[in-house]
């Protein structure tokens, strides 16, 4: 098989976050124009030429009704060598609220594609329930790159962490951290006043943040106000394990996505909110075991974090748990499952001949 990779530009809301790697790995940039209507979006993108070009047999869409082409392409009916059609997704809607008409529409169009491609079991289940055969889904099972995160890892000394802890006033058993985007959609307001409260009642607390984003500038300014707070910047790497095995646990109060299996593989516990932003990979935690959820508040987010530090039987346990939980995720793991799932869905496609 040969694979080609086609994408937008990165969004003006996401670029502040600097983790656009799409020239390096695109073969096709697709082009096209968004028009907002109110909350909502729509993609119009230039599809055509790439088709033309690269004449596929199969096409992986995202699977979003924001999109033109997953309507254009899924619901052509002509010629006998049209592309077969794939949506990969999260099966229903997680972190951008729907509608019940919307939601209905989103698995209407997702039930007329050929295969389908879940993030998780859970997405998977909910296509299945409304109508989607069973025999033409695969769950990949979305994962960052643990192996390297691993090996990041166990490449650290005790000394390497020790002096991490030394140069920023770190105590330990009373450091958490953030990784993810630093802006709103991440609650990162909410994610600050969590760590004062927290501080109020263990002072050596202090709260690692890892990211870039739009509100860089107002985490930098709080921290320079002398609230507990360590600004590290988008971190990778060494420095992205440094700042894990330098934590005892995770406060990630809004959109829990990916963070979750490198919180695992770093046995480093979660503490959230009940938000409806979270991602499906919030599946992957389980509550009292590796992670605890609070109500949507600043109050009761810093009292579940201020136990759990308190309590150091209880979250050794569930770091214990964490690590024993990431063993099942890899990207390795995931490419299996979808090269699996594509070798079937040739297998059942006119094309297979």
């Amino acid at each position: 098989m040969e694979l080609a990779v086609a994408a937008p530009r990165v969004t003006q809301s996401n670029r502040p976050r600097n983790d656009d790697v799409s020239d390096t790995v695109l073969d096709f940039r697709l082009e096209g124009r968004r028009i907002l209507l109110g909350s909502r979006e729509l993609n119009f993108r230039r599809i055509r030429p790439v088709i033309l070009s690269f004449q596929p047999n199969f096409i992986i869409l995202e699977q979003a009704i924001k999109n033109a082409e997953a309507w254009t392409l899924t619901l052509n009916r002509l010629g006998k060598r049209k592309p077969a059609v794939a949506f990969w997704g999260h099966g229903r809607s997680y972190s951008t609220p729907q509608s019940a008409a919307e939601s209905e529409l989103k698995q209407w169009l997702t039930r007329r594609a050929s295969w389908f491609f879940s993030y998780t079991e859970a997405g998977a289940e909910y296509v299945i329930e409304r109508g989607f055969p069973r025999n033409r889904t695969t769950v990949v099972r979305n994962s960052t790159d643990t192996k390297q995160l691993r090996a990041d890892l166990r490449a650290l000394s005790p000394s390497d962490v020790d002096r991490f802890r030394v140069e920023r006033n770190l105590v330990p058993g009373q450091t958490g951290v953030f990784l993810g985007g630093i802006d709103e959609r991440k609650g990162i307001a909410l994610l600050l006043d969590v760590a004062k409260k927290v501080a109020q009642e263990i002072p050596a607390f202090k709260l690692l943040v890892g990211g870039d984003g739009e509100l860089a500038g107002f985490v930098k300014d709080r921290q320079r106000s002398g609230e507990p707070i360590e600004y590290l910047g988008r971190l990778d790497g060494h420095e992205k394990a440094l700042a894990l095995s330098a934590s005892d646990l995770a406060l990630i109060p809004e959109w829990v996505g990916l963070v979750a299996v490198d919180a695992l593989t770093a046995g480093v516990p979660i503490v959230t909110t009940h938000h409806h932003s979270h991602a499906p990979e919030i599946e992957y935690l389980v509550q009292g075991e590796t992670v605890t959820f609070a109500a949507h508040s600043a109050w009761d987010m810093a009292r579940e974090v201020t136990q759990l530090l308190r309590d150091s039987r209880r979250l050794e346990r569930m770091q214990h748990n964490c690590l024993g939980a990431s063993e099942s995720f890899s990207i390795e793991n995931m490419v299996g499952n979808f090269v699996n799932g594509i070798n079937l869905w040739r297998s059942t496609s006119v094309f297979a001949s």
